[in-house]
């Protein structure tokens, strides 16, 4: 019964040892393992080399940056009141003092003739009073009348001034509040939105159009600390607007003179030349101005391509060896600056 049992678990024993002997020669345990210098063997060299150094490298820097609108005006409506027209769209060029959109104003039209009569009433009862007061002034004058009889019809007089002036002032208000049914644009520009429609009621203060002006256009951008400290108002920089293949020029206008702590970076408004093709919101790129810094820098030829990696042939106690590196910016279309792989004094064979 043993030898039975031994014999049932043998194959599979030997299967499972058989496929671990397979999978650790394909993982080459059983492989005879060769330095990398066998497979890249290092020979002499006798020729030219150069000598790496550091060398002063002028490094731009490009911000990211958006266009806006300098002058951008937001359209409400001051009164209560259905919309009766609208007269603009979205992308509509209008000029100042252009009609946009009219208000619904009958209830405005009839607390102006209100006004008007209720100034009428108080002109007619001053007029009277006026000749009141002139015939009791006769009257006293001749001692017909009493001093109080007077003073009576002097401050009926009086009294009735005020009511006129009163009144005046109703009508002049009621006139402005009718004006404000009447919506016009504050502004030269392009409408960029109509947040209303045709019958729309709309309330005091609520947003209705928005407009702005395309003549005046700038760029805002969020320049880090340690370039923004060495930018000055009035200085001009390179700008590009890829979108629309636009390169530029455009002036520091602003400043503002408090850093956002969360990202130290300030924000810098430039200026920007009139184009109708420039509309707020569109992505471009400001350059600042290069400094030179030492990197090391070597001639673009001594670069060897490997695949998607870059090589150069050291030497080193006289011996040619291989050296991955990689590289950054191009300099003068000859030279390239090299981030990691070499030292100040690696000599590099001239090929």
């Amino acid at each position: 019964m043993t030898v039975s049992v031994n014999k049932k678990w043998l194959m599979p024993l030997i299967a499972i040892a058989g496929l671990l002997v397979m999978i650790a020669a394909m993982a080459g345990l059983f492989n005879h393992k060769i330095t990398p210098e066998v497979l890249l063997p290092k020979t002499e060299f006798s020729g030219d080399t150069y000598s790496v150094t550091f060398q002063p490298v002028a490094e731009s820097e490009n911000v990211p940056a958006t266009i806006i609108a300098q002058q951008n005006t937001l359209v409400s409506s001051r009164i209560l009141a259905p919309i009766s027209d609208l007269k603009v769209r979205a992308g509509q060029i209008v000029r100042q003092g252009d009609m946009l959109m009219t208000l619904d104003d009958n209830e405005l039209q009839t607390q102006v003739a209100q006004a008007q009569a209720q100034l009428a009433v108080v002109n007619t009862q001053l007029t009277q009073a006026h000749l009141q007061l002139t015939r009791a002034m006769k009257l006293q004058a001749e001692g017909l009348i009493a001093v109080n009889d007077l003073d009576e019809a002097r401050t009926d007089f009086e009294q009735l001034s005020a009511s006129k002036t009163r009144a005046e002032q109703g009508l002049a208000q009621a006139k402005v509040m009718l004006s404000y049914s009447q919506i016009v644009s504050p502004i030269d520009g392009k409408v960029v939105d109509r947040m209303a429609e045709p019958g729309d009621m709309v309330s005091p203060g609520q947003v209705l159009l928005s407009i702005y002006n395309p003549a005046s256009m700038q760029i805002e951008a969020s320049v880090r600390e340690q370039k923004a400290v060495q930018l000055g108002i009035g200085q001009t920089l390179d700008v590009e607007v890829a979108s629309i293949g636009l390169m530029t020029t455009a002036t520091i206008a602003e400043i503002v003179p408090v850093a956002d702590s969360s990202a130290r970076s300030f924000l810098v408004k430039l200026d920007i030349s009139q184009d109708r093709r420039l509309m707020p919101g569109m992505y471009s790129k400001v350059k600042l101005p290069a400094q030179r810094e030492q990197q090391l820098v070597i001639p673009s030829s001594l670069v060897i391509p490997y695949g998607q990696l870059e090589m150069v042939q050291v030497v080193n106690n006289g011996l040619l060896e291989r050296r991955y590196i990689r590289t950054g910016q191009s300099v003068d279309n000859q030279h390239v600056v090299v981030i990691s792989g070499l030292a100040v004094g690696d000599l590099i064979a001239r090929q």
